[in-house]
């Protein structure tokens, strides 16, 4: 009984992948959650969790693209974290807190 409310698409410098930033809601015993998966550019997200990041409450996060295979993610990344990966697939993920 979960659902993605998709907030930002980032497509890869190359166009075959893209990061998502999407906000999943699994009912009122959880609450929002902000979670970050990288899937393939024509790929449609997935009912699922996030493959890359997932914090607590609802978060503005920025996506910025190094190169085709690194991926940067800006915010408030302070809030509890379920999922922090640092490489996923080949792609390497580095994280920036932004100053409350």
């Amino acid at each position: 009984m979960c659902g993605n409310e998709i907030s930002k698409t980032e497509l890869s410098p190359d166009g075959v992948s893209k990061a998502v930033v999407y906000n999943r809601d699994c009912g009122a015993t959880t609450g929002f959650n902000t979670q970050v998966s990288i899937i393939g550019a024509e790929d449609q997200l997935s009912n699922n969790s996030g493959n890359i990041l997932i914090i607590k409450n609802k978060e503005n996060l920025t996506l910025n693209w190094l190169s085709n295979n690194q991926l940067e993610i800006k915010g408030n990344l302070s809030n509890e974290t379920f999922k922090k990966e640092q490489r996923y697939k080949g792609f390497l993920i580095t994280y920036v807190q932004e100053k409350l």
